[in-house]
């Protein structure tokens, strides 16, 4: 299971991995505090909920004019958009 974050501008779209996201905006310390494999259904839950932590810790920076340069720095994939006539 992998968690993503994505937004978008008028001229292009980013992802990035909401761990990626989390330590570049400086809310976490380090890597690997949560989980991304579940085996059971007590592993799923426990994964969900480290992922849901992370969401909430960064969802209030991605309303910011910051968040385009912020998910460039956690190292996010971007896709042009075609330009419209």
């Amino acid at each position: 299971m992998d968690c993503v974050v994505g937004t978008g501008t008028k001229t292009v779209d980013l992802t990035v991995n909401v761990e990626q996201l989390a330590l570049a905006a400086g809310v976490i310390e380090g890597r690997g505090e949560i989980s991304y494999s579940a085996r059971n259904l007590t592993q799923l839950r426990k994964s969900l909920s480290g992922q849901a932590k992370y969401v909430r810790l960064v969802h209030p920076l991605l309303a910011d004019k910051a968040t385009e340069p912020l998910m460039r720095q956690a190292g996010a994939r971007e896709w042009k958009k075609p330009a419209r006539p």
